[in-house]
Order: structure tokens, then C-alpha cells, then sequence
């Protein structure tokens, strides 16, 4: 279960910002009571959903995780703040949603899916690597590819520093100037797509994420954004138990 720092839950709780939590803590803190203490006054004491936090005899509740999905388009960083970025994914959400963070990263060229949430525990737990949760993209590669060259990326390859894990990789089209590849991974290093399909002579044109894990990016159009269904949530869930 995730534990908070005091003024981390109240600012959740109550809505306001962590400064503005912390002086509350320090003014009022005969008005704070922890599974019925009163409060000593200790800003680094850490609690859970579990305990019973009361300001002014009202029972402080954090409010249910929100969880929305956005359709990256290229061009966008996917970083909540960076001096050097003229576009950041964050400009897409509306203002009240731009406390939530991206469970990782699509690379500033890369177009598709990412997942936002204020739950920092399912942040944790899909990005790491021993829950093995899949990234579906669609690849469009200069050239026409032949199957046999697929070879490296889905059995793993040595890359700079590592080995890649295994795939699974398909040709959905070919032409002469260019090939789409359905690829599906549970790795998701920085660059790792481009690098891998450029060590085969296929640099890539264009990249989309279609699926994260049970979340598929569907008809959302390019920029948009929505919150995850009922459904949605509780197969999200079930990776991470």
C-alpha cells in the first residue's frame, strides 16, 4: 500500500497545493488528528489510505486515482516541464488534469498512445520490467523489408550497452519505397525501436503506439485525449496485483 508524507495527503485530499498544506500542518496542527492522536506537529510522519487523518473533526479521504489516455502527436515532449521544449505533452490536457504524470515515455517523433495518472504506485509497477507488460506500435520503415530481416528483432539483437529482449514482429504491408511492421514489446529503452530498425538497414519513417498493455488507442484522434472506462481500470489493475 503507498504511503504518503502528511502534507502530501492533505494537500490530495484537501485540494490544495503542498505549501499550502505544510502551513496548515504548522498553524493548525492542534486541529489534525492521526488514527485519533492529535497531530505532533512531525511534517515528515507518513500515512496511508488506511489511516484516519481528521482536520477540525472532518475525516480527510484521498480521491479516487484518475487515469486518461492521450493520442501523442509528433513533435511533443513527453516531459512535464522542459526550458528547451516548445511543445510538452502536458499543454494537451486541460488545466485541472496537469497534475498527472505519463507512465513513461514516447520520444519527441514518436506518435501513439501514453497513459497519465496520479496513482504513483501503477506508475511503478507497469514500467518494471519483471511485469512484462506488452507496447504494440505500428512501424513504418524505409525500404522494402523481407521477413528474414525480422530475424534480429524478434529473437533480441546486441545493442549499445544490452542485449534486446525477444519480440514479436509482422509484416502487415510492403511496397517498394516503404514496409509497416506490427511490433510488440515489453522493452521500451530510449530510441530502442529506431536503433534496432536502423542496425537492419530499415531506418524508421513514422512510429505509433496502438497498445499499452490492456489499453488500445482505438479512434482517439491525434491530440486528443479521454478518461479510462470502468473496464479499462480494473483489467489496468489486475497487471499490477
Amino acid at each position: 500500500m503507498e504511503r504518503y508524507r502528511i502534507n502530501a495527503f492533505v494537500a490530495r485530499a484537501m485540494g490544495i497545493s503542498r505549501r499550502r498544506a505544510d502551513v496548515l500542518l504548522k498553524k493548525k496542527a492542534k486541529d489534525f488528528y492521526i488514527n485519533g492522536r492529535l497531530f505532533d506537529g512531525n511534517l515528515g510522519l507518513k500515512v496511508t489510505s488506511d489511516d484516519v487523518v481528521e482536520f477540525q473533526g472532518r475525516r480527510l479521504r484521498l480521491p479516487s486515482p484518475v487515469y486518461v489516455i492521450l493520442n501523442k502527436p509528433r513533435g511533443y515532449v513527453s516531459s512535464l516541464s522542459d526550458p528547451h521544449a516548445n511543445k510538452l505533452v502536458i499543454d494537451l490536457l486541460p488545466q485541472r488534469l496537469r497534475r498527472l504524470k505519463p507512465v513513461g515515455r514516447l520520444d519527441k517523433e514518436t506518435r501513439g498512445l501514453l497513459l497519465f495518472t496520479d496513482n504513483s504506485r501503477i506508475i511503478h509497477q507497469l514500467l518494471h520490467p519483471k511485469k512484462g507488460v506488452e507496447k504494440e506500435y505500428l512501424v513504418t520503415v524505409h525500404g522494402r523489408i523481407a521477413p528474414s530481416e525480422l530475424d534480429p528483432v524478434i529473437n533480441g539483437m546486441d545493442m549499445e550497452g544490452y542485449h534486446s529482449l525477444p519480440a514479436q514482429a509482422r509484416i502487415e504491408r510492403v511496397s517498394i519505397e516503404e514496409s509497416v511492421v506490427r511490433l510488440i514489446m515489453i522493452e521500451g529503452k530510449k530510441h530502442q525501436i529506431r536503433e534496432m530498425f536502423a542496425r537492419i538497414g530499415h531506418p524508421v519513417k513514422d512510429l505509433v503506439r496502438i497498445r499499452f498493455g490492456p489499453l488500445h488507442l482505438g479512434k482517439l484522434k491525434e491530440g486528443s485525449w479521454r478518461y479510462l472506462t470502468g473496464t479499462e481500470i480494473k483489467r489496468l489493475s489486475r497487471i499490477v496485483q
